[in-house]
């Protein structure tokens, strides 16, 4: 029997089709409108910040997923084979909207086999790995996997769609005489019930319902891309091929942060917020990468103040922000830090950084509570009790501590350090830091290094007039005394031509 015997043909079958196209339709303009939606976000990129190429970025990508094995064999499997199958359905939609317009055979042969075989491959990867996710959740042995509705329908969703599809080409298959090898799957599953549709005209009237019931199920499934979890495919997507440099550790200057220091955001009628307070302070990667996150929980499971039982969860504090962003209706209506609970879990952060080298999707999230804190110490004066005795200690003694500056002068004469003389020259100045001068536990590291250099037969020096670099202060939040401290450092630094 021939394939253009087996053509469907009719207005149930169109219909159906059409309806996937336009749902396609409809998930595309969604998606532009949200990226569109990022706008709100300020232009400016992060400052003195390079991109990354893309190679490097999925490289990145790909080595923190696999440190879950079975969670990179599940998203590899779920993705490329939900593409395969939208891209074996929708072939197959246009294939009949065109075949019911003109009668005719279009785009059969070759071309048709592949896409069949490629759909059969796609609804396999598909299924096998939505049933793995699914029953990996559900068991419950990985706590930072949710069971919720949003986490599981959408799973529930791809392996009815797969399913569907393998019926579909399996009724395909059968309308040959002797099977359609590309329809492999589908042909394996329905062989054994091929007996209870009797004649050439059952077979096709199961064909025709078998593509409806296809037909639904990948509307679903290209609906689901815009609800629960979903949207992170996309958007994560686009975070990785425009992601500013990896830099771990290192808190990022931004153009308002400048600006903010430097006064040129600040309103004289006192209405200037400095930091991130609204939604529209962050700028349009950091929005991007709001509905990056794919609720894996990874963030979490390394988070010191989260395994120490505290408020703080990186992931709980990412979908806040991002409750924030759904909520935005215009200029200056959505907070970020709304509620209480928010800014105690910003407040907890150690800024260890543990969270962002986890993230598979290269969410930032150190920067984004940065912010938050900038403006919660610059306009209001907020913060724990224990940072705002930092900030004491630091405008008060030079360092973070509150002790006394002639432990470090002490220190320096016990390991024989010279002071560097202006116009002389050495190797290496060092600038041993706070933590190297009050804590006990960097003294035998400062000692060990110092003996290196010797041995190595470099030079080096201190300078007398060295204090605390600041970054504890940028850390809090206090953006103004950490710049003071930067540009009297840098002084410094010229007077002696430290290079």
């Amino acid at each position: 029997m021939g394939f253009g015997s087996v053509l469907i043909t009719g207005a149930l079958p169109a219909i159906a089709s059409t309806l996937s196209i336009f749902a396609l339709l409809y998930v595309s303009w969604h998606k532009l409108k949200r990226i569109l939606f990022y706008s709100i976000g300020r232009k400016e990129p992060d400052a003195g910040t390079k991109k990354i190429s893309v190679m490097k970025a999925f490289i990145v990508f790909n080595s923190r997923l696999m440190k879950d094995k079975l969670s990179a064999v599940n998203h590899s499997l779920i993705v490329l084979g939900l593409v395969l199958s939208l891209v074996g359905f929708l072939f197959n939609a246009v294939q009949i909207i065109m075949n019911t317009i003109s009668n005719g055979i279009f785009l059969q042969g070759s071309l048709s086999n592949v896409i069949s075989f490629l759909l059969n491959i796609g609804a396999i990867m598909l299924l096998a790995g939505s049933v793995s996710a699914l029953l990996r959740r559900l068991a419950g042995k990985t706590p930072r996997l949710e069971k919720s509705s949003r986490h599981i329908l959408p799973l529930i969703v791809f392996i009815f769609a797969s399913l569907a599809g393998m019926v579909f080409e399996g009724f395909k298959s059968l309308l040959y005489e002797n099977g359609n090898i590309y329809s492999f799957m589908g042909y394996i599953l329905l062989s054994p019930v091929k007996g209870l549709l009797v004649g050439w005209k059952g077979l096709y009237q199961a064909y025709i319902f078998s593509w409806c019931l296809f037909s639904a199920a990948a509307i679903m499934m290209i609906l689901s891309l815009i609800v629960g979890i979903m949207p992170h495919l996309s958007a994560s997507m686009l975070n990785l091929m425009y992601k500013k440099g990896i830099e771990p550790g290192r808190l990022k200057n931004t153009e308002k942060q400048i600006n903010d220091f430097y006064g040129k955001n600040i309103e004289l009628d006192g209405s200037s917020e400095f930091g991130s307070k609204y939604i529209e302070d962050l700028n349009r990667d950091q929005l991007t990468q709001l509905d990056s996150c794919a609720e894996c929980g990874r963030c979490d499971s390394v988070c010191p103040a989260y395994l120490s039982n505290k408020k703080l969860a990186p992931k709980k504090l990412l979908l806040a922000y991002r409750e924030s962003l759904n909520m935005f209706k215009g200029k200056k209506q959505s907070e970020i830090a709304s509620s209480e609970e928010v800014k105690e879990m910003v407040w907890e952060c150690s800024m260890c950084y543990a969270c962002e080298n986890e993230c598979p999707s290269l969410i930032e999230h150190v920067d984004r509570i940065s912010g938050i804190r900038r403006n919660l110490i610059m306009n209001s004066g907020e913060a724990l009790p224990e940072h705002k005795k930092v900030i004491e200690n630091l405008y008060k003694g030079n360092n973070p501590f509150g002790l006394d500056i002639s432990l470090r002068e002490a220190f320096i004469k016990e390991l024989g350090i010279p002071y560097l003389e202006k116009g002389k020259k050495v190797d290496y100045v060092l600038w041993l830091g706070c933590h190297a001068y009050f804590d006990g536990r960097m003294r035998s590291v400062v000692s060990s290094m110092l003996n290196i250099l010797k041995k190595a037969g470099k030079s080096f020096a201190v300078l007398k007039e060295e204090t605390c670099c600041g970054d504890p202060l940028r850390r809090i939040g206090d953006e103004f005394k950490f710049q003071e401290i930067l540009n009297r450092n840098k002084q410094i630094f010229m007077e002696y031509g430290v290079e």
